[in-house]
């Protein structure tokens, strides 16, 4: 789930690209003329000439094709059952009574002068909200969106519109703060004229989040009547939307003797490797380079902020195909490259060390129930010798404190969508005198607020006089 911004709207250079694409069709066409297979001057009418057959090409392998996650489940039974708790397996599903968390039992809830309504009638999630024109009107829910910690509501304003309710049920416990309805935006006041209102451009689920909340997703926008016509294979994020379609696998477990399986992507960066831990050093390395980065680019493709060139990407596929990922820029970074807007976690996690090294997404997260693979610094001592990191005189805070837990210091957190905390996956460690310079965040006075940054950078030297 996503809090749309108002940013800069930088559009692809159409011109440019549009002219650089016309000559090297050029090019490319008046080399195809001149270099074409020629023929002898001596040569008959119908007699070969001096060049040879060209070779025949091979048969390109059929198109794979979707299936669904349940023809997965007979043989990876183990698998697709840690992923159905997953918040890929919830990340959309139709508006029913087991998939609805908020309340609809006649409850309210008040934003910018406007009362919004909510109430359940037979097996109808309803909703009495200000519409595109400002006026009350009552809409039915058609589905859910997302699970934790946090679920909106998505709403049919015709022409195959959907759009995603700025309202939202807050599924924490009440002990939290949750269990009530808040607002993503609640500083703004925003009425029926802006386009960050729940019926804008801004909120249309179609173009903003579909791709990443739905498995296979197609668009089938028409610019002439500006209606959709989307179409997908399974709501939610299963198997295929990493896995790729899985059709041909299916072929070769009933016999096709496809030579990979029939796979369409080989997520094979953990196979026969493990992290080493030597003597001589306090962290671990992998016992074998890593070769390709497919499963960051899986991966990317919804937890990285960037925009569709193209659509008819699927896992295997190269990611800059179809997608560019934004650079780290301004508004979106801080100066020192830490998450700044809501830019998804693989821009931070490309500046760090663990990338540099050849830690992947599945050396720290289980893909499949995406829980971690261990508890607290237990995950981080993996590879991170704990006599050496896992004590007070590395970490100077009492060891049953949040001050000694590695992601504390390393990977601080920042908050999105109200309530939503993100750990910055650039994984860097605290530099309370260059945040003191750039003004930017810095992990110390994150957790110390009423400390300033000269106080953290003394702290640090202080615990680290000869440096670290």
């Amino acid at each position: 789930m996503a809090a749309p911004k108002r940013f800069p709207h930088r559009p692809l250079p159409t011109l440019a690209l549009m002219a650089a694409l016309l000559l090297l069709m050029a090019a490319l066409a008046n080399y195809l003329i001149h270099s074409g297979p020629e023929t002898s001057s001596t040569a008959s009418p119908g007699e070969a000439g001096t060049h040879p057959e060209p070779s025949k090409p091979s048969q390109p392998k059929p198109l794979a094709e979707f299936t669904g996650n349940e023809s997965c489940a007979g043989c990876h039974s183990e698998q697709h059952l840690a992923w159905q708790d997953s918040q890929h397996a919830h990340a959309m599903a139709h508006a029913t009574a087991d998939s609805v968390l908020a309340d609809f039992n006649g409850t309210h809830f008040d934003y910018a002068g406007i009362r919004s309504q909510f109430r359940q009638e037979g097996d109808k999630f309803l909703v009495t909200t200000d519409g595109p024109d400002g006026q009350l009107t009552e809409y039915e829910v058609l589905y859910t969106f997302g699970v934790d910690p946090l679920q909106q509501y998505l709403i049919d304003l015709g022409g195959g519109r959907l759009q995603v309710l700025s309202i939202a049920w807050d599924t924490r416990p009440v002990a939290a703060g949750g269990q009530r309805w808040f607002h993503i935006y609640p500083d703004d006041e925003l009425t029926h004229t802006d386009p960050l209102h729940w019926t804008g451009p801004n909120q249309n689920w179609n173009f903003m989040c579909a791709d990443c909340h739905v498995t296979d997703y197609r668009k089938g926008y028409d610019a002439q009547t500006q209606a959709f016509s989307a179409q997908w294979s399974e709501l939610g994020v299963t198997c295929e939307s990493c896995h790729g379609p899985g059709s041909r696998h299916l072929e070769w477990a009933e016999g096709q003797s496809w030579p990979d399986k029939g796979l369409t992507v080989l997520l094979d960066e953990r196979r026969d490797m493990h992290w080493m831990h030597e003597l001589e050093r306090v962290t671990a390395r992998r016992s074998k380079p890593l070769a390709t980065d497919k499963e960051q680019q899986i991966c990317a493709q919804c937890h990285s902020l960037r925009s569709v060139v193209t659509e008819g990407y699927h896992a295997g596929l190269p990611l800059l195909d179809f997608y560019r990922p934004e650079l780290l820029v301004d508004p979106l970074y801080f100066a020192d490259g830490q998450q700044r807007e809501e830019v998804f976690i693989s821009g931070n996690f490309a500046q760090s060390k663990m990338h540099q090294a050849g830690v992947t997404c599945s050396d720290c997260h289980e893909p499949h129930s995406q829980k971690l693979r261990a508890e607290g610094n237990a995950l981080c001592s993996t590879c991170h010798s704990p006599v050496e990191f896992d004590r007070p005189e590395h970490h100077f805070h009492s060891a049953s404190s949040d001050g000694a837990q590695c992601v504390s210091c390393h990977m601080p957190e920042r908050t999105y969508m109200v309530i939503d905390p993100r750990r910055d996956h650039s994984i860097t460690v605290p530099r309370p005198d260059l945040a003191q310079q750039l003004g930017t965040p810095d992990a110390c006075t994150s957790c110390h607020t009423d400390r300033e940054p000269e106080w953290a950078a003394q702290q640090i030297v202080d615990w680290f006089p000869q440096g670290r």
